[in-house]
């Protein structure tokens, strides 16, 4: 990945997603096929003292999100790109700074990616995340240590002109023209069941405060 490729998306961050700046995210490096990201701990510790989660699903986020951005960027295309859904599983808790992993698809999955946006204009992929502790433990992460799966659209139309389901589940945003009838709300403890919260791990589940009932 060149130089010029990861300040520019570094400049995208600064501009475009101010949350990178309050959580401290940087790039730590970009080997071929894939890009590390590392976020430190003291912003984004919870009551335990080891990572937000919901600051862990950021960083996967964006780390997949970049992982796109960067291809796109590299083959000259300047498409859109969002999150059309996204999974994770908690399986252990973070203890320092977290680096997250973002691999590149296959070359099977980003051919057909590819077909898909030139053909129709928007293409899909998911993109694998893992996310482990500096000092070597699993964290977080998309089909990481925690581990999911996020699926990365392109468009070469506005996202605001489409139906785009953000988050997976219940918790849905859906941004533009069209419209869709709203998830019911839970009760308050129901939801708290079906999101997963844990007071002995210290994990929230990845979605946005702004949605909960």
């Amino acid at each position: 990945m060149s130089h010029d490729a990861l300040d520019t998306l570094r400049l995208v961050w600064q501009e475009e997603l101010p949350i990178t700046g309050a959580l401290g995210i940087a790039v730590v490096s970009a080997p071929p096929g894939g890009l590390v990201l590392q976020m430190p701990l003291a912003p984004n510790r919870n009551h335990k003292g080891t990572a937000f989660a919901g600051s862990l699903s950021a960083l996967t986020t964006l780390a997949g999100w970049s992982l796109l951005w960067l291809a796109l960027r590299e083959a000259g295309d300047h498409a859109h790109v969002v999150i059309q859904d996204s999974t994770m599983r908690y399986l252990r808790p973070v203890h320092s700074d977290a680096l997250a992993t973002a691999e590149a698809p296959d070359a099977a999955a980003m051919d057909h990616f590819w077909a898909g946006l030139r053909r129709h204009g928007r293409g899909r992929v998911t993109v694998k995340v893992v996310v482990r502790d500096a000092h070597g433990g699993g964290g977080g992460g998309h089909d990481g240590a925690v581990r999911g799966g996020a699926g990365v659209g392109a468009t070469h139309a506005s996202p605001l002109h489409m139906g785009i389901s953000a988050w997976s589940g219940w918790c849905r945003c859906v941004f533009g023209r069209r419209t869709r009838r709203p998830a019911p709300r839970a009760p308050a403890a129901r939801a708290a069941t079906r999101l997963g919260f844990s007071d002995s791990a210290g994990c929230v589940p990845p979605c946005p405060a702004a949605l909960l009932p």
